[in-house]
């Protein structure tokens, strides 16, 4: 059976007038047809089977073509919810599977024909993931990628593309054939089939494990040629395609390209230098070679040469932007935002793959040869884009530079073009330089150069043009931003005198930044600036008030984020007059002005944490008038909102579709800079305000729980986790709650936190969440009873388990024949990484037992013999040293003696034996605990007094100065002092005495110098 099961004429004549009617060129008619088309599922099969007939027998492309469409988006959606499936479709399941193969078999048309490969493989993909079989695939794709015809071969590599992710195993046994296939497609004149065999390889790679990819690196010297047998059709479209699949090949597996790079490099470079219609097509090439030198740095390190010809190949695309500069570039209208033209894409490209090089070959490697080549680009007087490139560049070194000394021969002609140059956008580019650079380096820059540097940028405030102006005002805000109160107090006089005029005189964009600029002067240098406040902060004031229109939308945030900076410059007591104002300004703007997406939203979130840190208790009586309207910003920011539905818009919804639940990628959009500043200001508001917090915790509380797992930011994830902490502090002090809904808010919390760890993929959000449990309980005091602590115990060995997974695994790649010295290393940062976490979780189960001293004791049985046994054995890790160690200084802490008289004297020796060890950590924890013997040991201490005096003895001698080790000497010192006080009758007080008085004072460790 190759026939189709027979439908009734009329069922497919009257779908196919329906689609007709989507298709009508009538608004009304084609929405009836909708209306129709979409009753029509109801019966799945009946629909399919019809969309199939249609495909089959109609010669109309316009109506094929939406038949493929309407079939690939019915069995996308029955394939999103796999387990019903095939009851939709119930017993037709083989007639639509021999129905698609048919029609590809037969289909004519080549776009139709591309959207039936894509139906076969997905539904193929989703018949594997459910452990069922299509053995007809198989064997069909076997016949088309054989095949003679190039077309069929490239029909057979779209469909294996999607099925390689479900049956890679399966595959796998097939290697050698599918290389022999593969190179026979190659050697053919196809190139659509050998592009899709490309695009079919990448997403291979990208699934196998990197020591599988091996074999195929033998047919990247044919893949390398793809790009000249495309442009030789002169079809960019086909070009576009190499290249993304080149690329695509590089983002999954870059190892396959590392021997052939000589090859690729001259290849990539010649393409860069093309002359094309789509300007991403100089880009993509250029991608691939950041991409591997960004993942193996020594292809391009000590290879002069080569770095020039990467350089150069940049500058001619940074330089390809049109000469013509618009009219109203250096005037440009009210509410303009710099962000970037399309026009200058090729600009900003080339800068930030300057940028990337730079990190990849640091700067000390790029600027001895970029240095030379921006000069020469000056030197071009006849070309501004030339003069403009150059200066782009420079801006992006200043990160990677050592030494601020390093940049001095550029900056005297950096500062020279910044006001001398005849060209706007070349003077532009030179204060945009003098910004970066001065966000990017230290503070010896800024010291160094800070009055040359400010002569430059006071004469580009006069600048005649605008643009210009507002770029001196952004670039002296980044400036003293790392200059001194002392440094920066020398110009405010004469800053402040023409940048008032700027804000009342210039046009939108120079207010602005000039404003800004004072916002800055007022942080930098709060006693100068406080003899400009009382002038200032009414026109301010009275600015905000007539800045009306979406135009001064970004002027208002200015405002706001200078005024609120003036709170914290100037004094609460006098900031105070002016509140009342502010804030009913403030409030009245988000709750009446602010639209979805709204520049002032940023603003007012910061400026609300401003003013709550600045004005401490004062704020207080404002709480009511503030609160309600702060959350309702915070709720309504895309995906922060409670209960919203937004299923397909929100960019977590997306990420998870496309990356699956257990991914978490780090996304930062516009959106989710709101939803950090939103968290951020929480987090203030809630540490800040403490008790006074209470009636808003419900609220705040739907919000950060609804960001805790946020998948697509890491930052995200990790603030809110720090929040919650601060909201059982704020039940607590509140004083309105009981001890039993304090209870319940922290197991919600704690499962919310558990839930995220579970599904955590880096190291720093998960020590953060660990860190957050822990002080979570240790905020809400004993509340477990026994069966949940023995759960939460299971869930810490549990992360303890996985971490230690995950170092062996990290060790085996280590050790792989194919890690190079960047593996290596970035596998010794991830086992580090592992390690801090592993301290954590100890310090998590230690606060189990400070927290839960009665319950936790049947406990130290399970620890025991795991700890001695793998943890303190001779041959483990300093890690695992120091988890066992913190964990049994912590029972020792907080059971003591009395409820472990047998441990007791076992886990003295083991806290003993570190007492002279190499590594600060060990020995510090060790005499630390020598105290919380004394402290909690009870008459047992007696037994091992003299081994713990010993013990100090050798302990406090330090053979350094370094901090770390003056904090060890003073754990030793406070220990000797918890003797003398918890157990002095065991010890000689005369010897004891004498030995604490000749070693004190204690400086460097407050906690221990404490006197309690």
């Amino acid at each position: 059976g190759g026939r189709l099961m027979e439908i009734k004429e009329e069922e497919v004549k009257y779908l196919y007038e329906v689609m007709s009617g989507c298709l009508s060129p009538d608004n009304n008619y084609r929405k009836e047809c909708e209306v129709k088309l979409g009753s029509m599922r109801g019966e799945p099969l009946k629909l399919l089977l019809s969309l199939l007939k249609i495909l089959e027998a109609s010669k109309e492309k316009h109506i094929k073509d939406l038949a493929a469409i309407l079939l690939k988006r019915y069995l996308s959606v029955m394939i999103d919810n796999k387990e019903c499936l095939w009851k939709y479709i119930g017993d037709g399941q083989q007639q639509i599977k021999q129905g698609l193969i048919l029609l590809l078999q037969n289909e004519t048309d080549y776009s139709v024909a591309k959207k039936l490969c894509l139906v076969i493989s997905e539904l193929a993909g989703t018949i594997e993931d459910m452990d069922e079989k299509w053995p007809e695939v198989d064997s069909l794709i076997q016949v088309l990628i054989t095949h003679e015809e190039g077309v069929k071969q490239e029909y057979g590599y779209r469909i294996l593309n999607n099925i390689f992710a479900y049956a890679t195993q399966r595959y796998m046994q097939y290697v050698p054939q599918l290389i022999q296939i593969f190179n026979k497609t190659l050697a053919a004149k196809h190139l659509g089939a050998k592009i899709a065999l490309a695009e079919a390889l990448s997403n291979f790679l990208s699934i196998i494990d990197t020591d599988e990819c091996k074999v195929f690196e033998p047919i990247i010297p044919q893949l390398i040629l793809l790009p000249k047998e495309a442009l030789a059709t002169g079809d960019e479209d086909a070009l576009r395609d190499v290249w993304e699949s080149l690329s695509d090949i590089t983002d999954s597996e870059p190892r396959v390209y590392k021997n052939y790079f000589q090859q690729i490099f001259p290849v990539c470079l010649e393409f860069a230098a093309g002359t094309y219609t789509n300007e991403k097509l100089k880009h993509l090439p250029i991608e691939i070679i950041i991409s591997l030198i960004e993942r193996f740095p020594k292809l391009l390190k000590k290879k002069q040469t080569a770095i020039v010809g990467l350089l150069e190949s940049l500058f001619k695309i940074m330089v390809d932007i049109p000469a013509e500069v618009p009219n109203d570039w250096g005037t440009p209208p009210p509410g303009f935002l710099s962000t970037n033209n399309n026009d200058e894409d090729n600009l900003e490209f080339g800068k930030r793959c300057i940028d990337r090089a730079c990190a990849a070959l640091t700067g000390k490697e790029i600027l001895p040869v970029l240095a030379p080549m921006t000069l020469k680009l000056i030197s071009m007087k006849e070309d501004w884009r030339c003069q403009q490139a150059a200066f782009m560049a420079l801006s992006q070194v200043g990160e990677y530079l050592e030494d601020p000394m390093q940049i001095e021969p550029s900056l005297k002609t950096i500062l020279d073009n910044a006001v001398e140059n005849p060209h706007p956008k070349v003077r532009y580019a030179a204060f945009h330089t003098i910004g970066q650079l001065s966000s990017d380096m230290d503070s010896a820059f800024h010291l160094a150069f800070h009055e040359r540097m400010m002569a430059v940028m006071k004469k580009g405030l006069e600048d005649p043009i605008p643009r210009v102006q507002s770029h001196a005002c952004a670039s002296i805000t980044n400036f003293i931003d790392k200059l001194s109160p002392e440094v920066t107090a020398q110009h405010v006089d004469e800053l402040m005198h023409t940048l008032s005029k700027l804000v009342i005189n210039g046009i939108t964009i120079v207010k602005e930044n000039s404003i800004s600029a004072i916002g800055g002067l007022a942080e930098a240098a709060p006693h100068k600036f406080a003899t400009y406040y009382d002038e200032l902060m009414p026109e301010m004031l009275k600015w905000l008030d007539e800045a009306k229109g979406r135009e001064y939308k970004q002027f208002r945030g200015y405002l706001i984020e200078t005024i609120t900076l003036c709170a914290g410059s100037v004094g609460k007591e006098k900031f105070m007059n002016h509140l009342p104002h502010v804030l009913r300004t403030m409030i009245k703007i988000q709750d009446e002005e602010v639209d979805a997406k709204d520049p002032q939203k940023t603003f007012l979130l910061t400026a609300w944490q401003r003013l709550c840190l600045s004005l401490e208790a004062e704020i207080l009586p404002y709480l009511d008038q503030i609160m309600p309207s702060i959350l309702r910003m915070a709720a309504s920011i895309p995906g922060m909102g409670v209960g919203t539905e937004k299923k397909g818009q929100d960019i977590e919804n997306v990420l998870k579709e496309i990356q699956g639940e257990e991914v978490k990628i780090q996304v930062s959009t516009f959106e989710i800079e709101e939803k950090e500043a939103a968290i951020t200001m929480l987090n203030v508001f809630i540490d800040e305000l403490k008790g006074h917090f209470a009636k808003y915790i419900e609220e705040a509380s739907a919000i950060l729980l609804r960001v805790v797992n946020y998948t697509a930011n890491e930052t995200l994830r990790k603030s809110a986790a720090c929040s919650l902490k601060g909201l059982i502090v704020c039940l607590k002090e509140s004083n309105t709650f009981t001890r039993e809904q304090i209870i319940i808010a922290s197991k919600t919390y704690i499962d919310a936190l558990i839930k995220a760890m579970k599904n955590e993929s880096t190291h720093e959000t998960l020590q953060v969440q660990t860190d957050a449990l822990k002080e979570i309980i240790e905020e809400t005091g004993e509340f477990m009873d026994r069966e949940t602590l023995a759960k939460m115990i299971d869930i810490a060995i549990s992360f303890l388990t996985e971490s230690n997974q995950r170092k062996i695994d990290n060790t085996r790649m280590k050790e792989a024949d194919h890690a190079d010295e960047q593996d290596i290393e970035l596998m010794e940062e991830d086992n580090e990484k592992e390690d801090e976490l592993q301290i954590s979780i100890s310090e998590l189960i230690g606060i189990l037992f400070k927290t839960h001293p009665n319950t936790t004791v049947e406990f130290v049985d399970i620890f025991w013999p795991k700890l001695l046994g793998e943890y303190l054995r001779p041959e483990a890790l300093s890690v695992q040293n120091k988890f066992a160690l913190f964990l049994i200084v912590d029972i020792i802490e907080f059971l003591g003696a009395s409820k472990l008289p047998t441990e007791y004297p076992k886990m003295a020796e083991v806290i003993l034996s570190f007492c002279t060890s190499n590594e600060t950590d060990l020995r510090q924890a060790s005499l630390y605990g020598i105290g919380m013997l004394a402290k909690s040991g009870g008459a047992l201490f007696a037994q091992i007094a003299p081994q713990c005096l010993k013990a100090l003895d050798q302990g406090i001698i330090v053979g350094s100065s370094k901090k770390k080790w003056i904090m060890v000497k003073e754990n030793g010192i406070s220990s000797l002092a918890k003797i003398i006080k918890y157990q002095g009758q065991c010890v000689d007080l005369n010897v004891v005495i004498s030995a604490l008085v000749r070693s004190l004072p204690i400086q460097e460790d407050k906690v221990e110098g404490e006197i309690t």
